[in-house]
């Protein structure tokens, strides 16, 4: 995104040279202010802040040349680690511009780092000389320029743009350049300099072959960043290593995973007919992977103006077919043993069903090899397919995976629907475990018939889709299930599975595999149980609003993250004493205040209640105190009288007789386990949008029991 936000940022400032082809200077000129035309060279001020680049080291324009230069005022450093590697990242160079001569640098560093000097120790006398060297012939680079505008005014309309990127590695370093060529409606060529990066090899050491197979790749990533800034339809892709070009043409052998992951994005990102093979003498980024004092850099027109054999026409230029290497005896290429298996497995279907391990990687899985035979297929008609997974995608997907499981286990049940005989299809069910289903077809599927044709519901929820039992799909639904709803029971599952689908014997799967869960299995083991007293009054009576009698209790901790601090939440739990129905609140802190904001907020949205009970936590006994403050205030306001008498009746359970709360600490306990169910899906610390949106997805879990 650096690239993109130099584009940008100097695109604005009017000093980029690809400022979307403009013809002559004079234009730019004309929209400058007078007082701007100076014979000084003006300082880009890209920094928001206010601070110009000119305080460090950096790219300038000169208006009144029209060029691009560098402002060369380096400031003085301690000789030391942290000293050398402030003046290098001084250099403002986003386009890469000087990066042959920035390079040496960069390798003194490295070499520093290599002999494992501290950030703030003196270096040694021979990385001394060189670093003073380097600085003076850095106050030369002043003497370099480039035009700003890459189209030359003697030029006529452009009729064809190419873009030509070269990539290089050596053993000190690896580099790319990207140059612009154009030609008019005369036949003029220009070719410029437009972008260009070079970086230090690894410290680890990395075999040439890498190295070149790395640069390629940086090449590819950038210059889809350089795409995305200008218009431009035709890209050539240079590299000097024979073994990289035969990595990206070859499709029938296997490499290591170094090459195969970056040989992966260059295909991704480029066309194998876009590589082509260039003389090592003839490539730019030479310079860029191997860097340049300043004398050869300042002399270097190739660097500048591009290769000699991008002026001349392109049936001159270099092929690939007559340059690229057998790689046989690569030591990248991975050994492969061919191996006979056999398998009963009739379909791809039954083993990617066997390898999946939930019921949506399947879906993904089988979406994923129907698009790559939809692009296949188009590549032949020469189309465009989306690389992106769709709903209709997974739709899809479903469709081939259910239709695959029924046709596997209701072969007949299906040809007798198929068919449309009434006699047929009756002598089937007759001995079909789906003959009190009334089954029908939809879309290909087998589905639930019934009496809910012209029920107001949706179509999928009338009419199931039908699992065998004996599927292993039938487990992975009913597995996905019960994880989403946070380790519901049995009811819960068969609720939510009924929207879509209708399982064989599905109370036999879901007692299977919540008998065999471990997170149910940990937080749902059976407690001491004792026999209690009569239920109050509260908890029978019915003809009242919900939540008119309610339970109230406290619960947490919870560590959430805010910023760079661990903080901590509590949650405050309000349960209809009749329905059992909860409210959830997130309290900031334990006292009083945070308790009676979270009851506003609850009588709020719920509407006015006749009393609470709670356990005698310091807490409430606060709250109260203050509610019962307030509430005198108010029959003192002008507030209505109805209103104003209306009070709220809080009652405290005994000290230490935590049983006595029995309601809340239930629900309490159905809240933890959901919780649970859902954190341990997922390893990231929350933070308080996050803790506040599962507290609503558990209060509607909870909310949504039969």
């Amino acid at each position: 995104m650096a690239l993109a936000k130099g584009l940008t940022d100097l695109c604005v400032q009017g000093g980029f040279r690809l400022t979307k082809w403009m013809s002559n200077s004079k234009e730019v000129l004309a929209s400058i202010p007078s007082d701007d035309r100076a014979p000084e060279l003006k300082s880009l001020d890209l920094n928001q802040q206010g601070i110009p680049i000119s305080r460090a080291l950096g790219v300038q324009w000169s208006p009144q040349t029209d060029m691009l230069k560098f402002e060369v005022t380096p400031v003085k450093r301690d000789h030391t680690r942290r000293g050398l590697l402030s003046v290098v990242c001084s250099l403002f160079d986003p386009l890469g511009f000087v990066a042959p001569f920035v390079l040496p640098a960069k390798m003194l560093l490295q070499d520093i780092c290599r002999k494992g000097l501290g950030w703030d120790e003196p270096i040694d006398d021979a990385s001394l000389q060189i670093w003073q060297r380097w600085l003076c012939e850095l106050e030369r680079l002043k003497e370099w320029g480039v035009q700003r505008c890459v189209k030359s005014d003697l030029f006529a309309e452009v009729v064809d743009r190419q873009l030509h990127v070269f990539s290089d590695a050596s053993d000190t370093g690896y580099g790319m350049c990207a140059y612009l060529r154009q030609k008019d409606k005369e036949g003029n060529l220009q070719v410029s300099l437009i972008f260009a990066r070079s970086r230090v090899a690894p410290l680890k050491y990395t075999s040439i072959p890498r190295l070149e197979l790395t640069a390629a790749t940086m090449a590819a990533r950038l210059t889809s960043m350089i795409l995305f800034e200008l218009d431009v339809k035709e890209v050539f892709y240079w590299s000097d290593s024979q073994t990289v070009l035969k990595y990206i043409s070859n499709d029938t052998r296997r490499f290591k995973a170094f090459v195969a992951n970056r040989v992966s994005v260059i295909l991704d990102l480029t066309n194998i007919n876009q590589w082509h093979y260039v003389n090592t003498h003839d490539n730019p980024a030479d310079e860029a992977s191997r860097g340049q004092r300043i004398d050869d850099f300042l002399s270097n027109k190739r660097w500048t103006n591009g290769p000699d054999f991008l002026y001349r026409s392109s049936e001159e230029w270099y092929t690939p077919q007559d340059h690229i290497a057998s790689i046989d005896d690569d030591p990248e290429l991975k050994r492969v043993c061919n191996v006979v298996v056999e398998r009963n497995h009739a379909c791809f279907v039954d083993d990617l069903i066997d390898r999946c391990s939930s019921y949506s990687k399947l879906k993904r899985v089988v979406g994923t090899v129907i698009k790559f035979t939809k692009k296949v297929r188009a590549r032949c008609r020469s189309e465009s397919v989306c690389c992106h997974l769709t709903v209709d995608n997974l739709k899809a997907a479903e469709t081939l995976i259910l239709s695959h499981e029924q046709n596997r286990h209701f072969e007949a049940e299906l040809k007798a629907l198929t068919s449309g005989s009434e006699k047929e299809i009756n002598s089937v069910m007759r001995k079909s475990p789906l003959r009190t289903l009334d089954p029908m077809l939809r879309g290909g599927l087998i589905v639930v018939g019934g009496r809910l044709r012209r029920a107001d519901l949706p179509e999928e929820t009338k009419h199931q889709i039908v699992i065998p039992k004996s599927s292993p799909v039938a487990r992975l639904i009913v597995l996905e299930t019960h994880k989403s709803l946070g380790h519901m029971g049995k009811s819960a599952i068969l609720v939510r599975l009924w929207k879509k689908y209708w399982v064989v014997g599905a109370g036999t799967i879901i007692r299977s595999i919540v008998g065999k869960c471990t997170i149910c299995r940990k937080y749902q083991a059976k407690r001491g149980e004792q026999k209690m007293a009569a239920l109050p009054i509260e908890r029978v009576t019915s003809d009242r609003p919900p939540f008119d009698h309610t339970g109230i209790d406290m619960f947490g901790p919870f560590e959430i993250k805010r910023g760079r601090s661990i903080v901590k939440r509590y949650g405050l739990i309000l349960t209809c004493l009749a329905t059992r129905a909860i409210h959830l609140e997130i309290l900031h802190s334990a006292d009083s205040d945070s308790c009676l904001n979270a009851l506003r907020r609850f009588l709020c949205r719920r509407g006015s209640i006749s009393s609470i009970r709670s356990d005698n936590g310091t807490n409430f006994v606060g709250t109260e105190r203050t509610l019962r403050e307030a509430l005198k205030a108010w029959n003192k306001s002008d507030i209505p009288d109805w209103l104003a008498q209306r009070g709220i009746t809080w009652e405290f359970n005994p000290p230490a007789a935590s049983h006595f709360g029995g309601i809340w600490e239930a629900m309490i306990r159905v809240v933890r386990k959901v919780m649970n169910g859902i954190l341990k899906e997922q390893t990231m610390r929350l933070d308080d949008e996050g803790l506040a949106t599962l507290m609503c997805e558990i209060e509607n879990v909870v909310n949504e029991r039969p």
